[in-house]
């Protein structure tokens, strides 16, 4: 009977959940995303979790017995270790590379680096929280200190670990059209402009405010990845890991066929 090697992913979207599987991180991508009615149909995001992750909150121990090949040699597509509290429950040493999943089931690699972004401060950006919370928000904070601040500070619409991602939009230029009435399409996905507008405008006339919740819902359906800007982050209190998102160029010469799927 064949041998498969073992892996370990935490689904960052559509929902949370910690899987076993003996398909490789492109093979479960792609049977993730298309590959199975049970599971989803649409972008996929998912991270793999050193598989020696210890046994406690998820039992481990008892699931890996089950992850062997099916009596055909065909490996272990799925084995559910858990579906809550996924990501609060894994140390962050224990994430290893991020994986972009099209709706064709094509799969991108997202390596961890070092956070070197230097933003201009007070700029306005709009986050879309991935992972266990899906709200789109505005705020003033750059993006490590977005993240402290909603698995630190804020425990009435926080967590203890989140992932996010920004969303590209530029603040002034879209004001500019606004105010010229020259949008006849929203600037985001099932966004009015006029609620877009109005937590800008709020954010300006509240200078302290750290952050304004533009949708308790969700937009990253029906984001373009190519409308995301630097990439992905998971916050812990004062601990981050980046995966940051290759540049357009980068995506057409040395990933066309991720980049082609993804229109």
């Amino acid at each position: 009977m064949a041998e498969y090697e073992n892996h370990l992913y935490a689904i960052i979207f559509p929902n949370q959940g910690l899987i076993t599987s003996q398909l490789g991180p492109g093979e479960f991508g792609k049977h993730y995303a298309v590959g199975s009615s049970k599971h989803f149909d649409g972008k996929v995001v998912f991270v793999e979790i050193d598989k020696n992750l210890e046994d406690g909150f998820f039992p481990l121990n008892e699931i890996w017995k089950h992850v062997v090949p099916h009596e055909d040699g065909t490996p272990k597509r799925t084995k559910f270790a858990g579906n809550y509290r996924v990501l609060e429950n894994i140390p962050l040493d224990k994430f290893k590379d991020m994986y972009l999943v099209t709706v064709e089931g094509k799969t991108l690699k997202l390596s961890r680096s070092k956070y070197t972004i230097d933003n201009e401060k007070g700029l306005i950006r709009v986050y879309q929280m991935l992972n266990p919370i899906q709200m789109l928000v505005g705020s003033r904070l750059d993006q490590r200190n977005f993240g402290e601040y909603f698995t630190r500070e804020n425990t009435t619409k926080g967590c203890p670990t989140l992932c996010y991602t920004q969303v590209s939009l530029d603040v002034a230029e879209f004001e500019r059209i606004y105010e010229n009435d020259e949008t006849n399409y929203l600037v985001l996905p099932n966004i009015p402009n006029n609620k877009l507008k109005e937590c800008i405008e709020e954010m300006k006339m509240n200078p302290e405010k750290k952050s304004t919740t533009i949708s308790l819902a969700s937009i990253f359906q029906d984001l373009h990845f190519l409308k995301l800007r630097h990439g992905f982050w998971i916050a812990s209190g004062n601990d981050l890991i980046f995966y940051p998102l290759p540049g357009i160029n980068e995506l057409e010469n040395e990933f066309y066929d991720w980049y082609r799927s993804t229109f």
